[in-house]
C-alpha cells in the first residue's frame, strides 16, 4: 500500500509500506520523428537573493539510504543509483551513463566522492576480473592499480597528444618493484635542472 501526502511544510511525501514497494516511473515512446524523450526531470529555480552573511545550500536530488539501525545476521548488498543502458547497433546509438556539465561558479567540481575504501573501480566489460582501482589515502596519497585475471600483463599506458609532465613538489620520482619498497631507483631533479638519478637496495649493497 502506498500514500501521497503534502506535509505542513509544503512537501510532498510519496510512502510505500509493502516489502516489495516501490515508486515507478514508467515512461515509454513511440516516437518516429526527431523528437527527445524525459522520463524525469527535477527542476530547482532559486530566485531569492541571498541576504549578507547567510548561506544558502541547494540540492537537486539527495539520496539516502540507511542500513545501520538494526544488527543484521546475513549479507545486504547496497547500491546507490544502478544505471543500466541497453542499445545495439543498427543505425546510429549512443548511450552515456552521466553527463555533467558544472560552470559559472568560482569553484567547478564535476564529480566529487568521499568513501572510505575505493574511490573509483573500473571493470572491463568482458571480465570484471580484469579491473583498476584509483584509491586516495587520508594522507592524499593517490594510488593507481590495475588487475587481471590472468597473466601479470595489466599495463597502464599513457597514450598523451602532447607531453607528460612530472610535477613532483620534492622534485624526486620513485621506481620500484611491486611489494618491495626498499629496493628503488630515484629520479630528482634540483635548481638549474641538475638531475641525479640513484639506487638504493635493502640489504645495503
Amino acid at each position: 500500500d502506498g500514500t501521497l501526502t503534502i506535509d505542513t511544510a509544503g512537501d510532498l511525501i510519496i510512502t510505500t509500506d509493502h516489502n516489495t514497494g516501490q515508486v515507478t516511473i514508467d515512461k515509454n515512446s513511440t516516437n518516429t520523428d526527431t523528437a527527445t524523450n524525459t522520463a524525469m526531470q527535477i527542476d530547482l529555480d532559486h530566485t531569492g537573493i541571498s541576504a549578507s552573511g547567510q548561506t544558502i545550500t541547494n540540492v537537486g536530488l539527495d539520496l539516502d539510504i540507511n542500513c545501520e539501525s538494526v544488527t543484521h545476521v546475513g549479507n545486504v548488498l547496497q547500491t546507490g543509483i544502478d544505471i543500466d543502458m541497453v542499445a545495439a547497433t543498427d543505425a546510429l546509438q549512443t548511450n552515456v551513463g552521466i553527463d555533467i556539465n558544472t560552470s559559472g561558479g568560482d569553484y567547478n567540481t564535476g564529480l566529487r566522492i568521499d568513501t572510505a575504501g575505493t574511490h573509483i573501480l573500473l571493470r572491463a566489460l568482458a571480465d570484471v576480473n580484469d579491473y583498476a582501482t584509483f584509491t586516495l589515502a587520508d594522507t592524499g596519497d593517490l594510488t593507481i592499480e590495475t588487475v587481471g585475471s590472468g597473466t601479470r600483463d595489466s599495463d597502464l599506458t599513457l597514450d598523451v597528444d602532447g607531453d607528460i609532465i612530472l610535477d613532483s613538489a620534492t622534485g624526486t620520482t620513485k621506481f620500484y618493484l611491486s611489494g618491495d619498497t626498499d629496493d628503488l631507483c630515484t629520479l630528482t631533479v634540483a635548481a638549474n635542472g641538475e638531475t641525479t638519478l640513484a639506487t638504493a637496495d635493502s640489504d645495503g649493497a
